[in-house]
């Protein structure tokens, strides 16, 4: 009978042993979805915050690019408009080259 118990002792052993691995693979799988959730949700955040920094960059880069063109458009319309017209010279160059035109 010592037989029987040293290897009912082994078997119990054994279950034990086999309890023990079930449990740290069960506590392993916890820590790990803990770790993965812990790391995705800062992935989450810190994507979040460079999403608004680079939203808002654009932004007020935009609206500078905007107010940009506009000063410059607003300056050669302005440049345009106040630019003396000579319109006799413009004329005379009109009719030389008029004239040039229909002698050939």
């Amino acid at each position: 009978m010592a037989g029987a118990d040293v290897i009912s002792h082994l078997i119990e052993i054994e279950k034990r042993a086999a309890e023990f691995m079930h449990q740290a693979h069960v506590e392993a799988d916890a820590r790990l979805t803990k770790a993965r959730t812990e790391v995705d949700s800062q992935f989450k955040e810190a994507y979040e915050k460079l999403m608004k920094e680079l939203e808002a960059d654009y932004t007020k880069k935009s609206i500078a690019l905007k107010e940009q063109y506009e000063k410059d458009f607003n300056d050669f319309v302005r440049e345009i408009t106040e630019t003396p017209q000579d319109t006799e010279a413009l004329r005379t160059l009109f009719l030389e080259l008029l004239d040039k035109r229909l002698i050939r």
